[in-house]
């Protein structure tokens, strides 16, 4: 999803622009991920240790989970999916809970570019 990617690109479906427009099942976390963080993901990647450490990749981990397990004691109505926008950097993830609404609107309008400023509307 970082970048509008899905896994197998090449084999969307005709009725689908980019790799956010695949929903998955109806369970599971609904997630916006900014070209911010993307950024940071793939600096990570192509140059390993020099900006970021493999320590950043355990801990934005484990703050995603730790973000997920929260809306568990939501109502039981509002666990089905999980919503999460992800932005800051690798080192300094910012991670939120929007609204569904917003989280179509991010993708809709392909603001990946503006995750932040979305969810502070």
């Amino acid at each position: 999803m970082i970048d509008d990617a899905a896994f197998a690109p090449w084999n969307y479906p005709e009725d689908v622009r980019s790799g956010s427009d695949i929903r998955k099942g109806k369970k599971g976390i609904n997630a916006v991920i900014s070209d911010e963080f993307g950024e940071s993901l793939e600096n990570y990647v192509l140059n390993p240790g020099q900006n970021y450490e493999r320590q950043d990749i355990r801990d934005t981990a484990r703050k995603i989970f730790s973000a997920a397990e929260k809306q568990k004691d939501l109502p039981y109505s509002e666990q089905k999916n999980i919503r999460l926008a992800l932005t800051g950097t690798l080192d300094q993830p910012e991670i939120f809970h929007p609204r569904k609404e917003t989280v179509e609107e991010i993708r809709d309008d392909m603001m990946y570019d503006e995750v932040r400023q979305q969810i502070e509307i």
